[in-house]
């Protein structure tokens, strides 16, 4: 493989912008954890306007007993999905967690969430073409290890 002089400049370009982009996505993210309702959350990932999709599996009951430990599993079966955020609207911090997915990695989270209470719980996918979102409502039973 030959490298050319052009190539080698943008090789060089594309390593110095890497930790300032690495950087804005970070301090994003950071300030969007510290928010105490979830519009801020939105609007500090860049999600106020994002656009609802069907591609975006959110699989959460709809009725959860223990508010401590409620399963999630979400999948984006759109195309280039770079990072997924979960916000669950009525917590004290909306925002729950963030994953990063690197080229290649199969965008899908399964994990727990606690909730403060009845709920709307968001998934926003960032992709490379937009970003986009779905949300679904959980309401708490009485019961459980909570109550």
């Amino acid at each position: 493989m030959r490298i050319t002089r052009r190539s080698l400049l943008k090789l060089l370009a594309t390593l110095a912008n890497w930790p300032f982009v690495t950087f804005a996505a970070q301090t994003t993210a950071a300030a969007a954890f510290g928010e105490h309702n979830a519009t801020d959350a939105l609007r500090d990932l860049n999600a106020s306007r994002a656009a609802a999709s069907t591609d975006i599996v959110l699989r959460i009951p709809a009725n959860a007993e223990d508010r401590l430990v409620v399963p999630l599993e979400i999948t984006s079966d759109l195309p280039d999905t770079q990072a997924i955020d979960i916000l669950v609207e009525q917590n004290p911090w909306p925002l729950a967690a963030t994953f990063r997915f690197s080229n290649g990695a199969l965008p899908f989270i399964a994990t727990h969430l606690r909730i403060s209470q009845d709920t709307d719980v968001i998934a926003i996918a960032h992709c490379t073409d937009g970003t986009y979102t779905t949300h679904k409502a959980v309401h708490l039973t009485s019961g459980g290890c909570a109550s």
